[in-house]
């Protein structure tokens, strides 16, 4: 015997459940794309040019090092 489906009580209640449906995927999805391997890396590397702690010699191997961390993922 198969239950029935749910019936909300109104359109008030039914927005609602869409809408924390809709927060709860654009998180996850958040969560995915700043969650992969190298993201801390490329943070510290913006830090640091941002705040000019980096030379700018460094600038090269910077760039060298943050392609070979996208080029592997």
């Amino acid at each position: 015997m198969c239950t029935p489906a749910f019936q909300f009580q109104d359109i008030k209640t039914k927005c609602k459940v869409s809408y924390f449906e809709l927060v709860d995927l654009l998180v996850a999805d958040l969560d995915h794309r700043f969650n992969q391997p190298g993201m801390n890396k490329l943070l510290v590397i913006e830090r640091d040019v941002l705040t000019g702690t980096v030379q700018p010699d460094d600038i090269d191997v910077i760039m060298i090092q943050s392609s070979l961390l996208l080029d592997r993922h």
